[in-house]
């Protein structure tokens, strides 16, 4: 090429870039995971690549241009592709007449009980192989009209119901729902420590959050800052994760100097 160019010039080199292109994100996330678990050495590997650089491109006549060297040196460049990222690219659903509208970068403006039930329909679709049913639960659990606040358990079957959405789009959900759910366990590593895996076994064997977060909601209603089980379940979820998270840090802290 005559002119120097930077990636950037030709590719979209950040998930931000795609946020409003989610098909296009959904399918260079599930080819990136594809390109992981294929060898180097086979032709797939090879195939992959271009067919993630084909869906990044920005201009398809200087791509074009680029032969299978520069391909290579580009692709280990964009180093996004294994990153995380928090805000959901699928932006709304239709449900019969609603207009559902997705959460927040980080879920900021969610309240507690949409994450803790949110998070019981996460595992619950873990322990059964990624069921598309309790995707479509997690969804219909995340995603609000315009003016509501609190989560209202009753319509959330309905809403399953009468969803109006794509597979593709409810893995996405699914796998912008697990980045913030990564990102929450980082931030409160005494509340959600990372689990211990059985003697003997390869995976830790997820088991659905729901019980565990309703203990924890308990608790905090009994507090003097979120008196009441409905004002835990409708404060901002950060709120109470990081009050829960005090709470937890503190009783590490007593363990450690009864031991």
């Amino acid at each position: 090429m005559k002119k120097s160019h930077k990636v950037s010039d030709l590719f979209f080199t950040s998930w931000k870039d795609l946020q409003d292109r989610p098909r296009i994100h959904a399918e260079v996330y599930g080819l990136n995971l594809q390109i992981k678990q294929t060898d180097r050495a086979k032709p797939e590997y090879g195939y992959q690549l271009i067919a993630i650089l084909r869906r990044l491109r920005k201009n398809l006549k200087l791509v074009d241009k680029i032969n299978e060297v520069q391909a290579v040196d580009i692709f280990n460049d964009l180093t996004f592709l294994d990153e995380p990222w928090y805000h959901f690219p699928v932006r709304k659903i239709k449900a019969g007449k609603l207009n559902l509208v997705g959460p927040d970068e980080h879920m900021a403006r969610h309240s507690f009980d949409h994450f803790i039930y949110a998070d019981n329909e996460f595992t619950r679709s873990m322990t059964d192989g990624g069921s598309i049913h309790y995707i479509r639960r997690l969804a219909a659990t995340l995603y609000k009209h315009q003016g509501e606040t609190t989560l209202d358990r009753e319509s959330v079957d309905d809403r399953v119901i009468d969803m109006k959405v794509q597979d593709w789009e409810l893995q996405l959900i699914a796998a912008t729902f697990g980045h913030i759910r990564g990102f929450i366990t980082k931030r409160c590593k005494h509340l959600m420590p990372a689990p211990v895996k059985p003697e003997g076994q390869d995976e830790h064997q997820v088991q659905p959050t729901g019980p565990m977060w309703q203990t924890l909601k308990h608790r905090l209603a009994e507090t003097p800052a979120f008196q009441g089980f409905d004002k835990a379940g409708s404060a901002n979820i950060y709120d109470c994760l990081d009050y829960l998270e005090d709470l937890a840090k503190t009783q590490s802290r007593k363990n450690v100097n009864a031991a």
